[in-house]
């Protein structure tokens, strides 16, 4: 036998041994499958998982893997078939549900995806990174309070990682702990440095937590390093706003529509600081000018009623008032001036429910409690008109109380701060 021959008849004996070998085990087509995969080959990698779980049909691992592979590959419907049956045979198998969830994010099915993340970090509570994905889940839906119980313990769990603070940042802003949001962003900043959007995260939350100059600052070292930054510049008409600098910011805003005309949100910031200079006709012409840009520019509609109502337009302030609630949750006020503006229109059956929703709301506001009453008086109703003007005096009676603490509080600050 020549060398050639020998040598040929060596490699077929090992291929033939090394296929006889994955061939037979469920765990050697497991490992060729999570080498491929290793080696990028993710084709190669699938086809051995699916032997592997041929040898061992109640994998929920398998499942997992060729699910994972699967959305790797862009074929997201054949990926979560294979995550929902790893979840049913192992419900206790935390990424099979982690899996599923961010592939159902992915598909924008954001609701159902909800569940699933929740499953993997209740499994697993001490995983960042499912704490991050179910915060950042909750925090795209509007849940922020869920998003800082989630982000920050992804943040506990992942301290170096600064998207995990910037996503914290971003949470506790959303529920108004501008504080906790100026902490979060710091931390992130010193993370990443070099991120000018972090950066301009830090500015907005210094401008609400009414430090104006601060932000500023933030905001032109992001326009020293980048001047063409539109986030930036309208930031900077924002902090003037924010600090009742309203010349400063019409003049900001003015700059940017110069050169960007068909920017929504400079035209509705520059209506805001045209409205609060009392030049009521350029801001409504601004404000519209914004909703032809974006005609589902919640905001707008919520700041062009509110400018109605001021000149008795209640009309257009039903129109305006009914489309912002419409597109969006964040405007609680509304309900009351929109009550009103019905009742005063004397359409008191449609002012009804919208009132009672009014105090689901904001239940220690003694507004709605009161217009509420003054309309069951109109129709009659004397006995639910005088429960629901105690139930105002109530409301009252407890915001005047928080006000006085909140008062006592701050001369008690000042005091320590003397002394």
């Amino acid at each position: 036998m020549s060398r050639a021959t020998h040598t040929l008849s060596l490699l077929l004996c090992l291929a033939f041994c090394l296929y006889g070998q994955a061939g037979g085990s469920s765990s050697n087509w497991t490992e060729r499958g999570s080498a491929l995969k290793a080696a990028g080959n993710i084709d190669g990698a699938i086809e051995a998982f699916q032997k592997a779980l041929q040898l061992d049909p109640g994998s929920a691992r398998l499942e997992d893997e060729i699910g994972f592979l699967l959305a790797a590959k862009g074929k997201p419907d054949d990926a979560l078939q294979h995550f929902r049956t790893a979840t049913r045979l192992a419900p206790s198998f935390a990424p099979a549900y982690f899996h599923l969830g961010v592939a159902l994010w992915a598909s924008h099915d954001f609701a159902q995806s909800l569940s699933p993340l929740e499953t993997a970090a209740n499994l697993m509570p001490s995983n960042g990174e499912y704490s991050y994905r179910l915060g950042s889940a909750y925090l795209e839906v509007g849940r922020g309070r869920d998003a800082v119980v989630r982000l920050q313990a992804a943040a506990n769990a992942l301290p170096d990682r600064w998207d995990v603070w910037n996503e914290l940042g971003l949470a506790r802003q959303s529920t108004n702990d501008f504080e906790g949001a100026v902490q979060a962003f710091r931390r992130a900043l010193a993370l990443a440095p070099n991120d000018l959007s972090v950066l301009n995260n830090l500015g907005i939350a210094l401008v609400e937590n009414r430090q104006g100059e601060q932000g500023l600052a933030c905001f032109q070292k992001v326009l020293k390093r980048d001047p063409a930054n539109l986030s930036a510049a309208v930031n900077v008409g924002f902090a003037y706003l924010q600090t009742r600098a309203y010349s400063a910011a019409i003049r900001q805003f003015n700059d940017i529509i110069s050169r960007n005309p068909e920017l929504p949100i400079a035209h509705y910031d520059l209506g805001l600081a045209l409205k609060q200079e009392d030049d009521l006709d350029k801001a409504r012409a601004e404000l519209n000018r914004a909703l032809e840009l974006d005609p589902e520019f919640a905001a707008a509609h919520y700041t062009l009623g509110i400018l109605f109502w001021q000149q008795g337009d209640f009309d257009q302030t039903i129109v305006h008032l009914k489309r912002a609630i419409s597109l969006s949750s964040e405007f609680k006020a509304a309900y009351l001036v929109l009550g009103t503006a019905l009742k005063q229109k004397g359409d008191l059956v449609a002012a009804v429910p919208v009132l009672q929703e009014s105090i689901r709301q904001n239940p220690n506001d003694p507004g709605p409690y009161n217009t509420l009453a003054q309309i069951l008086r109109q129709q009659g109703d004397l006995e639910g008109s005088k429960k629901l003007f105690a139930e105002g005096a109530r409301a009252k009676a407890s915001k005047d109380r928080e006000s006085v603490e909140l008062l006592q509080g701050k001369a008690m600050a000042s005091a320590k701060t003397i002394q």
